[in-house]
C-alpha cells in the first residue's frame, strides 16, 4: 500500500502569461522576462501543478483551493474540476494573483481534495524554466 505522501506531488509558482504571436497556446515567464508581450505587460498568474505519482492507481481532482482567510476556490473554467488523473499525468491551471487574498507563503498554502476525501499540501515549484507552457489538462 502506498503512502499518501507519495501519492501526489503539488507545486505552485508564479509567472506571467505571455501572449506572444509566434506561439499557439500561452507561454509563461517568471518575472523577469526576456521576451516581450505583444500588447500589454502580462498579468501575473499562480500556477498550480499537481500530479499522480502512484505507481498504482488513477486518482480523481476534485477541488483546489488557497489555504487563506477566506478560502479562495480555484475555479479556471479552460481548466475545470474534477479531473481524472492517470499514473504520471500532470494536470496544471492558474488564477491571477489579484484574485487571491495577500498574505505571506501563498505558494505553500494550496490544497487539492481527491476523491477519496484525501487533502494534500502545495509547495514552491524552484525548478520552472524562464519560460514555458502550461501542462496538459489532463483526462477526463
Amino acid at each position: 500500500m502506498e503512502s499518501n505522501e507519495r501519492l501526489l506531488s503539488v507545486l505552485v509558482h508564479r509567472a506571467i502569461v505571455l501572449q506572444l504571436s509566434n506561439a499557439s497556446p500561452p507561454v509563461t515567464g517568471a518575472p523577469p522576462v526576456t521576451y516581450e508581450p505583444d500588447d500589454e505587460p502580462g498579468v501575473e498568474y499562480f500556477f498550480i501543478k499537481v500530479t499522480n505519482l502512484s505507481s498504482q492507481r488513477e486518482v480523481w481532482v476534485t477541488h483546489i483551493w488557497f489555504a487563506t482567510d477566506p478560502e479562495k476556490h480555484v475555479l479556471n473554467p479552460e481548466r475545470p474540476l474534477p479531473i481524472r488523473l492517470r499514473l504520471d499525468e500532470t494536470f496544471e491551471t492558474s488564477i491571477p494573483v489579484s484574485e487571491v487574498t495577500s498574505g505571506v507563503d501563498l505558494e505553500r498554502r494550496v490544497r487539492v481534495a481527491l476523491s477519496s476525501g484525501d487533502v494534500f499540501n502545495s509547495r514552491l515549484n524552484v525548478n520552472v524554466p524562464p519560460v514555458g507552457f502550461v501542462a496538459g489538462p489532463g483526462s477526463s
